[in-house]
């Protein structure tokens, strides 16, 4: 949780987490898809986390004076009732089609393409960890769905065409190397690339053009563009 929110909070708003904190909505059923990951207090505690974060950040608008926090804290106290459902709503969606991911690549055809599974274990363990929904933004999260229904689409069509998918995965997992060895290397550094973070996402919506088209990307996608934002990331 930011400082500003924790500010807003303290400011006005300690009410509504109260309430939060007593019934989230839906939050029994989410523990249970969640639990896999980890137990329903720290569920909670990121919850709550992410929907303040939200309800103060719905708007770009800075908080640079008392004005503006006030306006602020109101905006806050009468949408994070709201926001908390978009959320538990979203978080149900994304870990329930997890679920049944995880189910399809634990199951037979795990023998029979084992490449293809094992790298869409690992994509879902980069999408799907402790921590995320309070670590991924709600714009991110919104194309999750998106995501683990273009891996179920995948595993329901890797029969048909399994050389192009052998390429496809190669192909990928050259470029999530390429990721994860300069993301190490900032991290060591110190340094915070959005340029490296698009490309991150971009990798994601690669997939989804390439193994499940008809679900469509925001926005044109390929190998080649890629490695053209790849040249903007910092070395």
């Amino acid at each position: 949780m930011s400082a500003v929110a924790c500010a807003i909070i303290r400011g006005g708003t300690s009410k509504g987490i109260f309430v939060l904190e007593r019934s989230l909505p839906g939050f029994s059923q989410l523990a249970l898809v969640y639990a896999s990951l980890g137990n329903a207090e720290q569920l909670r505690n990121d919850l709550i986390a992410a929907i303040v974060d939200r309800a103060v950040w719905a708007e770009d608008a800075p908080v640079r004076d008392h004005h503006a926090f006030e306006r602020r804290v109101k905006q806050v106290q009468s949408r994070i009732l709201v926001v908390a459902q978009e959320y538990t709503r979203l978080a149900t969606e994304v870990l329930t089609e997890a679920q049944t991911v995880r189910k399809t690549l634990d199951g037979p055809l795990a023998a029979k393409w084992r490449v293809a599974c094992a790298d869409m274990r690992r994509q879902l363990a980069n999408l799907i960890f402790p921590g995320f929904l309070v670590q991924v933004s709600y714009t991110r999260l919104q194309q999750y769905p998106r995501y683990l229904k273009a891996m179920a689409r995948r595993l329901e069509k890797i029969a048909q065409w399994p050389e192009r998918d052998g390429k496809w995965t190669a192909e990928i997992a050259r470029l999530w190397k390429q990721y994860e060895d300069r993301l190490s290397k900032h991290r060591k550094a110190g340094v915070s690339d959005p340029n490296l973070d698009q490309f991150r996402w971009q990798l994601e919506e690669l997939r989804v053009s390439l193994f499940a088209q008809e679900l469509k990307t925001p926005a044109p996608v390929s190998v080649k563009r890629l490695e053209k934002l790849w040249g903007m990331v910092a070395v």
